[in-house]
This record gives C-alpha cells, sequence and structure tokens, in this order.
C-alpha cells in the first residue's frame, strides 16, 4: 500500500517524507511541497487583508458612532441651556418691555394731564411709538390734534394770501387753500366721532370731545355755521364738492 507521506524525488528517486521542501539527498525541490507553502502564505496574506479590511470598517463605525453620539450630546446640551436661558431671561425680558411700556404711558398719560396734545404728538414721535405698539388711546389723540394743527396751517395760508397776493390771484389761491382745509375738515370730524364713539372705550373720550371743539373754534373763525360745518364733512359728488370750495372762499 502506497504511502501518502513519502515523496519520491523526481531528481534522484530518492524517499523522503512529505512535508520537506528539498530532497534530502540531492536537495532538489519538493514542487508539492513549495506550491502547498505558497498557497499557505496567499491565503495567510487574504485572511491578513480580509481581516484588516474588518478594522478598519469597524474602526470607521466606532468612530463615526462616537462623532454622532458627541454631536447628538452637543445638541441636546446646547437645547438645554438654551431653554434655561429662555425660561430664565424671558421673563426678564418681557419684565423690561413692560416697564418700558408702562414708562411710556406714564409720560403720555403726564402731557395729558395737563392738555399738552402738541407734546404728547412730539413725545411719540420721537420714541417711535405708532398705533400697532398697543398705544391706540394716545395714537388717537395724536391723530386728531395733527389734523386740527394741519388745519390751522391752512388757515394761516388763507391769511397770510390776503396780506400779499393781488386781487386778481387772491380767489384763485383761496380757492386751493380752502379745498385743503375743507378736504381735512371732512377727514378731521367723522374721524373724530368714529373715535369717541367707538365700541372700545379707551379713556381718552374727553380729550377727543376737547380736541373736536377746538377745531370748531377754529373753523367757525371762517365765518361758517356749525350746519354748514357739518355739511362739509358729508360725502358729495364732484359737483357739490366744486359749490362748497367756492361758498367758501368767498365767505372768507
Amino acid at each position: 500500500m502506497e504511502d501518502r507521506n513519502i515523496v519520491l524525488c523526481i531528481n534522484c528517486g530518492g524517499a523522503y517524507k512529505q512535508g520537506q521542501l528539498n530532497c534530502p539527498y540531492c536537495q532538489a525541490e519538493n514542487r508539492r511541497e513549495a506550491q502547498r507553502r505558497k498557497k499557505a502564505k496567499l491565503d495567510a496574506y487574504d485572511n491578513e487583508a480580509r481581516q484588516m479590511e474588518q478594522n478598519i470598517v469597524s474602526r470607521v463605525v466606532k468612530t463615526a458612532t462616537r462623532v454622532l453620539l458627541m454631536v447628538a450630546a452637543v445638541l441636546v446640551v446646547g437645547f438645554l441651556i438654551a431653554t434655561i436661558v429662555a425660561a430664565v431671561a424671558g421673563p426678564m425680558v418681557a419684565g423690561k418691555e413692560q416697564r418700558q411700556k408702562q414708562a411710556h404711558m406714564d409720560a403720555m398719560d403726564s402731557f395729558l394731564e395737563i392738555g399738552d396734545y402738541g407734546g404728547l404728538s412730539t413725545y411719540m414721535s420721537e420714541e417711535h411709538i405708532g398705533r400697532y405698539a398697543g398705544y391706540d388711546k394716545y395714537t388717537q389723540i395724536t391723530e386728531l390734534y395733527q389734523s386740527l394743527e394741519v388745519i390751522r396751517f391752512w388757515k394761516e395760508q388763507l391769511d397770510r394770501d390776503q396780506s400779499y397776493r393781488s386781487e386778481s390771484d387772491l380767489l384763485k389761491w383761496q380757492r386751493g387753500w380752502c379745498e385743503n382745509l375743507i378736504g381735512e375738515a371732512m377727514y378731521y370730524m367723522p374721524e373724530s366721532r368714529t373715535y369717541i364713539n367707538d365700541r372700545v372705550v379707551l379713556g381718552n373720550e374727553q380729550h377727543l370731545e376737547i380736541l373736536c371743539e377746538q377745531v370748531w373754534e377754529e373753523l367757525l373763525e371762517l365765518k361758517l355755521t356749525r350746519e354748514e360745518l357739518l355739511d362739509l364733512s358729508r360725502e358729495r359728488s364732484v359737483e357739490e364738492w366744486d359749490a362748497a370750495c367756492t361758498h367758501f372762499g368767498q365767505l372768507i
């Protein structure tokens, strides 16, 4: 029976044990053993390469996982800090805004106490306080006061024109100033009534009444009756407007 552990040298015919790389008699190479060892070495290289690849992938996954966990931790910490800051600073900011608003309201009420509507208008303009800041009570007053000032301005223009315009130009210029004055009066009177009679009681009705009375006094100086002034405030056609301007100019 042939012994598979015995190799016959193809060079000298000597017998020797499998596993030896060279013939012990003539030193010829054992090709089968050489191929086996070569294959074993290549297989080892392949196994090592696969192991290295697995290790690299594993390290990348672990690194990415750590980075993601760190990012998630930073986000969570940032969110918690932002929440705490908002919880602490929110009431402080709201309180500061409320105190500032109350300071504005106290200052504006001080103008109303002495009837200084001009001072109120100037204060609101300088502090950039508008209608949408929750100051409707004061905005209504300043809007009507500014209209009153416009009416006074047009009256001054009428008086000034009479002092130095020639008689031929006087009627033409008076007509223009009258149109502007009537237009402002037509806006002021219905608007003031709307503010005074609005459904929301703002506590400014008395001041609005005072301003309305001042407008009446300014317009009555132009030789118009209250009935004629009320008639000016209603809607009218182009022809009626033209006739009213002409009549108004003639009265002045």
